[in-house]
């Protein structure tokens, strides 16, 4: 499980994290004092529960939270306070929970037993894909892999950006050679590529993420956790959040 923790003030935001990690310290915890870094880190990761103060300096707890449900509308919130005098709004927001400072161990254990939605800790996805900001994939256990030629991730990436999308092997060839004549000595080098950039998939275990029939194939987005398909399922313009380019790396993507 995935747990952000936010409070502007760092001894208290300290003192929460080591509560929260002497509960479970085996799950994901990241702790922020700002605000918009949180809402950031949440849109490129994912994450199932998130303790806030109400008041902080940057943006308050209340409105963090509408911002995050925007992201993960099923993200348990709990909010931790000096002030019971929030407890409606807490309530309004459909929060899991409603913890005054300082938190007891008992308290937060209590709550992170009975989460408002249920936490699947049995995700079937096998690859972690960032675009924004440049294309890279990680595997299930966080490492960054290594393709063996940069066409191959290439050819990886245009898979991402179709979406689930088939892609004939003619239209692999026309984005990562532009213009060039797709001949017999191109096809065969596209299957060189494809062949590339299957090899380095099965490495890490992630060989289902490409569905493959002849001479076409698509990613599967149900293996693929990415930032730019939570983009996509956003209800509401959000690109002050993504500030970063998408896959610059490829001449293609530009648009």
């Amino acid at each position: 499980m995935r747990i952000i923790i936010a409070d502007d003030e760092p001894l208290m935001l300290k003192d929460l994290e080591r509560v929260v990690r002497s509960v479970r310290p085996n799950d994901e915890i990241h702790t922020f004092s700002d605000g918009m870094e949180l809402l950031q880190f949440a849109m490129e990761n994912p994450c199932e529960v998130a303790f806030l103060d109400i008041r902080m300096g940057d943006i308050d707890g209340v409105t963090l939270a509408k911002e995050l449900k925007d992201i993960t509308p099923r993200i348990n919130i709990i909010f931790v306070t000096a002030y019971d005098d929030h407890f409606r709004d807490a309530m309004e927001m459909h929060a899991s929970a409603y913890i005054l400072k300082p938190a007891k161990k008992e308290a937060v254990e209590r709550e992170l037993q009975d989460l408002r939605y249920e936490v699947d800790n049995k995700k079937d996805v096998s690859l972690y894909v960032t675009c924004f900001g440049g294309f890279d994939v990680k595997a299930k256990d966080g490492t960054l892999v290594k393709f063996e030629r940069s066409k191959s991730k290439e050819a990886f990436a245009y898979l991402i950006h179709n979406h689930g999308t088939t892609v004939t092997t003619r239209d692999l060839a026309a984005a990562l050679f532009e213009d060039e004549e797709f001949d017999d000595k191109k096809q065969v080098y596209i299957q060189k590529i494809i062949s590339a950039m299957m090899k380095t998939l099965r490495k890490v275990g992630a060989e289902d993420v490409v569905n493959k029939g002849f001479n076409s194939m698509s990613v599967n987005v149900n293996k693929v956790d990415c930032d730019y398909y939570r983009f996509l399922d956003l209800n509401k313009d959000r690109e002050e959040l993504y500030a970063n380019d998408y896959m610059i790396q490829y001449p293609w993507a530009e648009y």
